[in-house]
């Protein structure tokens, strides 16, 4: 499976449960499916007991139930162990689910280093709600526009720390309010955008 480099390797027997590849250790890599492969090379980057290991696009070429499988084993392996994972990652619903850190890089230089709960703090910041005009009387419009950034033909939209105020004030019912959820993928457009042009 891989040479040993290590004096504290694991045994082969092991790492093929740890990746659920027991059932299919005779055959040739070549006859396996994309996601079991992918998951052979994990293998062989574990066998040795690293203490960082990079991944470079992990789960491409993985269907829906490999890609869980795998997140589900490298979870397991990483919080039993001290290692550091450093991800490498287009796939932000990946990222964010998998990731303690995130690092975001442009041409070649680091832009943005941040923890995640940082990180997703910032994303609720940037999130906002919105009330359908047509579900409110007049007189509430008139109340929560003082608490609104936009406002549309059909919608009134507020940022989420006016939420409060919204319901209180305005005496605007929570279930008729919808949050438009920003995510990882904008923030990290944003952090793009912002980065000064040579």
């Amino acid at each position: 499976m891989g040479k040993r480099f290590s004096t504290n390797s694991k045994s082969v027997e092991s790492v093929l449960d740890s990746v659920n590849l027991r059932t299919v250790k005779n055959k040739y890599c070549d006859s396996l499916s994309g996601g079991q492969q992918r998951r052979v090379q994990f293998a062989t980057a574990i066998i040795n007991n690293p203490k960082v290991l990079i991944l470079d696009e992990p789960t491409v070429g993985m269907d829906v139930v490999s890609k869980k499988a795998f997140w589900e084993t490298l979870n397991t392996f990483s919080f039993s162990k001290d290692l550091t994972i450093i991800l490498i990652s287009h796939d932000m619903e990946e990222v964010s689910e998998f990731c303690n850190r995130v690092l975001i890089l442009s041409k070649g230089l680091l832009v943005s280093d941040s923890k995640m709960t940082n990180v997703q703090d910032k994303i609720e910041k940037r999130s906002s709600y919105s009330v359908d005009k047509s579900q409110i009387t007049q007189k509430q419009l008139e109340v929560i526009k003082k608490f609104s950034f936009e406002e549309t033909d059909s919608e009134i939209e507020f940022k989420y720390q006016m939420i409060d105020e919204v319901v209180s004030i305005g005496k605007i019912p929570i279930s008729i309010i919808k949050k438009n959820q920003s995510n990882l993928r904008q923030y990290f457009m944003e952090v793009l955008e912002n980065v000064p042009s040579e």
